[in-house]
């Protein structure tokens, strides 16, 4: 026997108060009817992580017999001042079974792609969604290093939970957390000049970013109860490189403990695996500076191993989505044409342990 329950959510990426209410029609079978409730409860999130819209699938249980119950799209209202909201409190009503398991598997998407509506409107079980691909141009500008005007960079969570409660008092005292991830990763690329040097960085100067892709699969690989989604691998044939040039001069901060210089660009790039023989396959950042002290410095460096502040190296197998690379150039002082590198790997908001690569 099913009969109407309910399943309220945190979801977690960074408040403001607000609501949407969203009708859904009564399934004939009358597992499924009533209400969506959204609150925007914080509002901390940066630009780049605005949610202009979300949709949620549920599944009936969270293993490969699971069937879609609920596939809903909804736009959330515009920010007025301040941040982006950052963090939201939804209330589901869904399907619930009496003196059995209520096992179930949510799913949210965030800022999809328009060209996506219509695929993700027909899904009819997980495995459908397991093989759809994220593709950049969708969200991206020409050389990955911005958001298209409007647009929204996608977003997924997913949950496994068994807390579907009989009334909403109920589901709101207990409410289940889901975490956001977003759907790439992110380069970031920053240049300070050493002591002595007279570098600014002129127009003209270029980062280019090598053995990208412009695809990653939608949803985030997870493990729990079940294991879902994939990584993807792209044949070194495949991968190609980007650009970003310097249009006006800027002076270079000098390096000093704690800073990281001047952000010159940022990429992004999608996750997926980097194991190929001979670091065919990893990411590598090139410079060409030109300055007008009349150096021209070039440098380059390969993401490919990583040193844990306790001295371990493991090698860079798989370039993860929602973290940042981020790549610290200094330049040398007078007549010195070389750069070096200090690269940090972190999550997307900065927070937790620092890695260094060699």
């Amino acid at each position: 026997m099913k009969i109407t329950g309910y399943i309220f959510l945190i979801l977690v990426l960074g408040g403001l108060s607000g609501c949407i209410y969203e009708s859904f029609d009564t399934e004939e079978n009358g597992t499924l009817r009533g209400v969506m409730q959204i609150d925007i409860i914080e509002q901390e999130g940066e630009t780049e992580d605005k949610m202009q819209t979300i949709r949620f699938l549920v599944f009936t249980e969270t293993n490969g017999l699971s069937e879609l119950e609920l596939n809903q799209y909804v736009t959330i209202p515009a920010v007025s001042g301040g941040k982006e909201a950052s963090r939201l409190r939804i209330l589901l009503e869904v399907s619930r079974k009496i003196d059995e398991p209520n096992n179930k598997t949510i799913i949210a998407i965030v800022n999809e792609p328009t060209e996506l509506n219509s695929t993700l409107d027909e899904i009819s079980d997980y495995t459908e969604l397991e093989e759809i691909k994220l593709s950049f141009a969708g969200f991206l500008n020409i050389n990955h290093t911005a958001l298209a005007d409007g647009k929204g960079l996608p977003m997924t969570g997913i949950l496994q939970t068994s807390k579907v409660y009989a009334t909403e008092a109920e589901a709101t005292h207990d409410p289940a957390i889901m975490s956001l991830e977003r759907a790439v990763a992110r380069v970031d690329v920053y240049l300070r000049k050493g002591e002595g040097s007279t570098l600014d960085l002129k127009a003209g100067s270029t980062v280019t970013l090598d053995n990208t892709y412009h695809k990653s699969y939608l949803l985030q690989h997870t493990t729990g109860q079940g294991v879902f989604g994939q990584i993807q691998t792209v044949t070194t044939s495949d991968l190609f490189s980007q650009l970003f040039e310097q249009e006006t001069t800027q002076t270079v901060p000098e390096a000093s403990d704690g800073e990281d210089g001047l952000l010159i660009c940022s990429f992004y790039t999608p996750e997926r695996t980097c194991k190929a023989d001979n670091d065919a396959d990893k990411l590598v950042v090139k410079f060409d500076l030109l300055s007008n002290d009349g150096d021209h410095r070039t440098g380059k460096i390969t993401l490919n191993n990583m040193e844990s502040q306790d001295g371990e190296v493991k090698p860079i197998e798989t370039i993860e989505r929602n973290n940042c690379y981020r790549i610290i150039a200094t330049a040398g002082g007078d007549n010195s044409f070389q750069v070096k590198f200090t690269i940090r790997y972190m999550e997307w908001e900065q927070t937790g342990q620092s890695i260094i690569f060699d």
